[in-house]
C-alpha cells in the first residue's frame, strides 16, 4: 500500500539532526530556554525539510489515491504546549510533533491499522523505535505513530487517516475544537461520527464509487492536500 523503504529513507535522514540535550530531562533541567528551542525548530526545518519533500515527491509518483502532507508546528502553538503546567513531563513529550507527517488512505479502518503495522514493521532502526496510538477522542479518529530513534531528536509524528476520518477530523478542527467544553457541542461530534461510521459499505460487485469516496473527493481534491496541512 505504501513504498515503505522510500518513505523511511527520509525519515531517518531527518532523525539525523541531533539536538544539544537529552529529550528525556524535564525543562527545568536543561539549560535551554523556549527561546533557544524555538531557533533550535528553525535550524531543524532548515536541515530536514527537503526530506519531507521528497516523501511528498514519492507519494505523488506512488498513488493519486493515497493523500500526503506534512507541517512544521507554529511557534505559538509550542510556546501554549511549553508553558502549561509541563514541569515534570520530559522534553520529548512537550515537543512531541515539531513535525508531522499525514498519509490519508481510501482503505477501512481494519486495513488501515494492517498498513500501519506494516509501515512499523519496516522501521531500519526497529519497530521499538515508534510508539503508536491508536487515538479516538471526541470524534476524532486517527492512528498515530510517534517516532524517536535516540533521546536527543525531535520526535516525528505520523497520522494515518482513512477518508472518513479526513472528512470528520477537518470539520471538527475548524469548528468545534476550540468549543471542546459545550457538552452540546461534544456530543454532537460524537454523533457525527458514528453517523460517518455506520454509512454502508459499497458491495465490491457495485463497481461504483463509494459515498464516502464521493464526499471526500469533493470536499477534498479541488485543492489537493490544502484542507488537510494544518489539521
Amino acid at each position: 500500500m505504501l513504498p515503505y523503504s522510500e518513505i523511511w529513507e527520509n525519515i531517518v535522514n531527518i532523525q539525523d539532526y541531533q539536538l544539544p540535550c537529552n529529550m528525556r530531562k524535564t525543562k527545568e533541567k536543561v539549560d535551554l530556554k523556549l527561546d533557544d528551542f524555538l531557533e533550535l525548530k528553525n535550524e531543524f526545518i532548515i536541515s530536514t525539510i527537503e526530506y519531507a519533500q521528497n516523501i511528498d515527491k514519492i507519494m505523488e509518483a506512488h498513488s493519486q489515491y493515497i493523500d500526503f502532507t506534512f507541517r512544521y508546528k507554529e511557534d505559538d502553538s509550542i510556546k501554549r504546549n511549553w508553558n502549561k503546567d509541563n514541569i515534570t513531563k520530559p522534553l520529548f513529550k512537550i515537543l512531541n510533533d515539531i513535525i508531522g507527517l499525514r498519509f490519508v488512505l481510501p482503505v477501512s479502518r481494519e486495513e488501515l491499522k494492517e498498513t500501519v503495522e506494516d509501515f512499523i514493521s519496516s522501521c531500519p532502526n526497529g519497530k521499538e523505535k515508534c510508539r503508536f496510538t491508536d487515538l479516538e477522542r471526541d470524534g476524532y479518529h486517527g492512528q498515530h505513530l510517534y517516532i524517536k530513534f535516540n533521546n536527543n531528536v525531535f520526535p516525528i509524528e505520523v497520522q494515518f487517516w482513512t477518508r472518513t476520518d479526513a472528512l470528520l477530523n477537518q470539520y471538527l478542527r475548524d469548528n468545534i475544537y476550540a468549543r471542546i467544553d459545550n457538552e452540546d457541542i461534544i456530543t454532537y461530534a460524537r454523533s457525527l461520527r458514528q453517523w460517518l461510521e455506520d454509512i454502508p459499505q459499497m458491495p465490491e460487485s457495485c463497481g461504483i464509487k463509494s459515498y464516502i469516496d464521493y464526499l471526500y473527493e469533493k470536499a477534498f481534491q479541488c485543492n489537493k492536500g490544502e484542507v488537510l496541512k494544518n489539521v
